[in-house]
């Protein structure tokens, strides 16, 4: 599954605007460039009111060879989920 998380993130730089993914100190992060989009549906909430998104993933896994030992894994094929965030903001 893999390939769904990159298609994932690339769907969502390219529709989005979200930054591409990188490495930073515990895992995968966009650095900080959210993508962001507009509804007619949020005007109704607010005038301005738009949304957010954000994609991560921790690095932190158990050691195979000791469970009670975390290490940091950057390979991020071997990361089993990364987590997509899509907040309302009013600005």
């Amino acid at each position: 599954m893999s390939w769904l998380k990159k298609k994932i993130e690339h769907f969502l730089i390219e529709n989005y605007g979200m930054g591409k993914l990188k490495w930073v100190c515990c895992g995968w992060e966009t650095g900080g460039k959210y993508g962001g989009f507009e509804h007619s549906e949020f005007k109704k909430i607010d005038s301005y009111c738009s949304a957010t998104i954000d994609m991560y993933a921790s690095g932190e896994i158990e050691d195979e060879n000791q469970p009670t030992e975390i290490k940091l894994e950057t390979d991020r094929r071997k990361i089993d989920y990364f987590t997509v965030i899509v907040e309302l903001v009013i600005v």
